[in-house]
């Protein structure tokens, strides 16, 4: 079967995006083959990147295997670094 193709656009959510992932990326994906998204994390001073999220509201996490649509938003949650427990 051919793989499906995804653009997954990164908003950085007062961040900035490691890579050109800003612009958007087009991601082949084959989930026979374990597929996900490349390592592409976000910064913020201060803050320490926690994941990405389908919604602004940070409740869905992004697993990076489940698209559901050709085209998908991500977004990062950062918390606070003396919110990170050790």
């Amino acid at each position: 079967a051919t793989p499906n193709k995804y653009t997954v656009t990164f908003d950085g959510n007062g961040g900035t995006i490691s890579s050109n992932a800003k612009k958007g990326l087009t991601v082949t994906f084959d989930a026979a083959a374990g597929n996900s998204i490349p390592n592409i994390t976000a910064a913020r001073p201060g803050y320490e990147f926690t994941g990405w999220y389908t919604d602004k509201e940070l409740t869905q996490k992004f697993e990076g295997t489940v698209f559901g649509k050709a085209a998908i938003t991500l977004y990062p949650k950062m918390v606070m670094d003396d919110e990170i427990k050790i």
